[in-house]
């Protein structure tokens, strides 16, 4: 059996460059501490389990550390869930809100140990009843 083969399309090229250059939130150890530099804010990231779960603070929409779930990185094609890659936006939840930022620049792994839980602000407060969507421009 012959298989033929095709040159990728730039399209597909791009996608491809995008996946080699992030992290997935999921396979991280508790703990570990990430500051993503994004096209319009920098966000210190810090993982808490399993399934995204993480401390966020940056931005205009995370001044304070917050406790979210890191949807995952947006790209123009499908959802890659739990992850943070250059060139894509990271979809976070947090409370009643989803939040789209702008474009990944930068990822740097921080080797500042810290407990996030310790110093946060209270984290059961009220959320609006309507669900918010915004991005960070």
């Amino acid at each position: 059996m012959d298989v033929e083969k095709r040159e990728a399309s730039s399209s597909e090229r791009v996608v491809a460059d995008i996946w080699n250059a992030g992290i997935q939130i999921d396979s991280c150890a508790r703990h570990e501490t990430f500051i993503v530099q994004t096209q319009n804010s920098v966000y210190e990231i810090i993982t808490l389990g399993n399934h995204g779960e993480v401390m966020i603070r940056g931005g205009r929409s995370f001044p304070e550390l917050t406790q979210a779930w890191l949807i995952g990185a947006l790209s123009g094609g499908p959802l890659r869930p739990c992850g943070i890659y250059v060139g894509s936006r990271m979809q976070v939840h947090a409370g009643q809100r989803t939040v789209v930022t702008s474009k990944v620049l930068s990822i740097t792994e921080s080797n500042r140990a810290v407990d996030p839980l310790e110093n946060s602000q209270p984290i059961g407060l009220p959320q609006p009843a309507v669900q918010k969507n915004e991005i960070d421009t």
